[in-house]
């Protein structure tokens, strides 16, 4: 999608549990049907220094595998954390150039962010060392694993042919960037068809990943509603907006990801009345809680006005698992979701903000939140934020030890996770 520097005017952020919970039952879909309730928490998210470090549009990184490559920075639709200052930020993708995901060593701290060294990119590659370009590779979220290795997401093949669209989740070596065994399964209810009745909108399906912290269990989404859950005459953006959140598990961190996913489904918040043609809403990105909860990522673009975004949290008690079948034909509870955070508080302009991670533990203990912008390689409108937000609890002091161990990168990340981004289609 394609965003703005103008400041949008969010809506205001609230703190009562009932009025939170107003926010997002949306229209007659959702109508007397029950909701589930959040069990983590409660926290508080705050701005950590005063706003974003900006990576200049004319910032390089050398190719780690071949010195003489170098690639302009940008296109950054998610994040994962590595432990110490290491984080890996994944492209979506730049025309014809190879697919890639980017090394940046960050400073966080009571501050804000820095960054501590020069960006470097490793090229990735498919199956048996086959090029990812893209043409066929459109990069979201990515995870670090307790392996070393990264879990990504590519939205879809951007020029497959309808019905072969389809988004993939893939695993890759950090040192050789090559893939590692086959794709997850997805079930063919993502997969586009001829008469777009089934499937993904548009390329808007897995923006989102998150990894829990012991390695055992990966969260997705589809960014918006499919067709068939939501055969709305606005297929830009229907509403209510439900999406389906995907859980793979599997039971130790050594074995492969394998078998289908449970489903739940999550309703993103409906766009204003007001809002002009060509707006969208999504959900961009997930945070794996060590309580089984998760922290979602929505952005909102509106021409003219600019970017809105807010971070909800998830909870999964009571929520219902869903079949293949269209949510019209299920009797289902959705998943709660409760406002922690509007980046109209902020005291800046978000742009394209696609990508959220856990980050290091502060001195006191609080976690960090760590996100990222994806500019679209559009020097002249957007451009790369990097994000640093304070993550509170406000009931549970922190384990003892845990920050000095996670400022060493020897704690395991509770939650690691990757973004996604969402990149608005001109062609649309």
């Amino acid at each position: 999608m394609t965003g703005t520097k103008t400041r949008t005017l969010c809506r205001t952020h609230q703190r009562s549990a009932a009025l939170a919970a107003s926010l997002f039952v949306t229209a007659a879909l959702l109508a007397g049907m029950p909701t589930a309730r959040a069990a983590d928490g409660p926290f508080t998210v705050s701005l950590l220094g005063t706003g974003p470090l900006v990576i200049p549009p004319s910032a390089t990184a050398t190719d780690t595998n071949n010195a003489a490559v170098s690639f302009t920075v940008g296109g950054l639709s998610g994040i994962t954390y590595a432990g110490g200052s290491t984080f890996y930020a994944l492209m979506d993708n730049q025309g014809t150039t190879n697919a890639r995901f980017y090394t940046l060593s960050l400073g966080i701290g009571e501050g804000g962010i820095s960054l501590n060294a020069p960006i470097t990119a490793t090229t990735i590659t498919g199956t048996g060392g086959s090029a990812l370009t893209g043409t066929n590779w459109d990069g979201e979220g990515v995870v670090f694993t307790p392996q070393g290795t990264l879990i990504a997401a590519s939205e879809s093949n951007p020029n497959a042919p309808v019905p072969n669209s389809a988004p993939t989740l893939r695993e890759f070596g950090i040192a050789s960037g090559q893939q590692i065994g086959g794709p997850l399964p997805v079930s063919a209810i993502f997969t586009r068809d001829t008469g777009s009745t089934q499937g993904i909108r548009g390329n808007n399906v897995f923006e989102s990943l998150t990894l829990s912290s012991d390695g055992n269990t990966l969260w997705t989404g589809n960014e918006r509603a499919l067709f068939q859950d939501n055969p709305s005459t606005t297929p830009s953006q229907p509403n209510p907006n439900l999406v389906r959140l995907l859980r793979y598990t599997r039971p130790d961190a050594l074995t492969p990801f394998s078998g289908s996913p449970s489903q739940f489904a999550y309703a993103v918040e409906p766009l204003p009345g007001t809002a002009p043609s060509g707006s969208d809403r999504g959900l961009v990105d997930l945070v794996a809680l060590p309580g089984g909860d998760l922290l979602a990522l929505e952005r909102q673009f509106q021409p003219g006005i600019g970017n809105s975004v807010q971070i909800y949290q998830v909870g999964l008690g009571g929520a219902t698992a869903l079949t293949d079948a269209p949510l019209s034909a299920q009797s289902f509870t959705p998943v709660a979701k409760t406002l922690l955070y509007d980046f109209a508080l902020s005291g800046f302009a978000p742009d394209n903000i696609e990508g959220i991670t856990l980050g290091p533990a502060l001195a006191n203990g609080d976690r960090t939140l760590v996100l990222v912008s994806d500019n679209n390689f559009n020097a002249v409108q957007q451009t790369t934020q990097l994000i640093a937000l304070r993550l509170t609890s406000t009931t549970a002091a922190p384990e003892p030890g845990s920050a000095a161990l996670a400022a060493a990168g020897l704690l395991p990340l509770f939650g690691v996770v990757a973004a996604r981004r969402h990149r608005r289609k001109r062609s649309r």
